[in-house]
């Protein structure tokens, strides 16, 4: 019987060692479900009208742009570059991170009010996947722990 307890308490205590990573690599694939999506909704091209952009040396070039409310349309590619799931201590950050400071704006808006969301978008259309890989975390504790 003591036998059977203390290989008990080293599991627990196994198990409370693997569940942070365990955890934090859970929402970190969540975290890679929101990417996925977000890129994909920038990278869908909407129907809108078109503009005519310039690069840093002043050469004209056309745009698609996206109609307001729905996500932006690629353009360079810089936003979709940005894109990155970090771990940023105990947290896992989905965003826009290197040279793309414009993601912040076509998310929450520009001087105009006009949006073109992409973040929240991904977020919500995730939703039951990620609902699943946050079930996921119990199992995957214990399988990783009795090893």
């Amino acid at each position: 019987m003591v036998k059977d307890i203390s290989k008990l308490n080293s599991d627990l205590k196994n198990l409370i060692k693997v569940g942070d990573k365990v955890i934090t690599a859970k929402f970190f694939e969540a975290g890679e479900l929101i990417r996925g999506e977000a890129v994909r909704s920038i990278q869908n091209k909407e129907h809108g009208h078109n503009v005519t952009r310039y690069t840093a040396s002043g050469n004209s070039y056309d745009h698609v742009s996206a109609p307001e409310g729905s996500a932006p349309n690629t353009d360079r590619g810089s936003l979709v570059k940005s894109i990155r799931t970090k771990i940023r201590g105990d947290d896992v950050v989905v965003g826009s991170f290197e040279d793309a400071p414009h993601g912040l704006w076509l998310e929450v808006g520009n001087e105009r009010g006009q949006k073109w969301p992409w973040l929240k978008p991904a977020f919500n259309k995730m939703q039951p996947k990620i609902k699943r890989k946050i079930g996921e975390i119990g199992a995957a504790m214990f399988k990783k722990a009795m090893k």
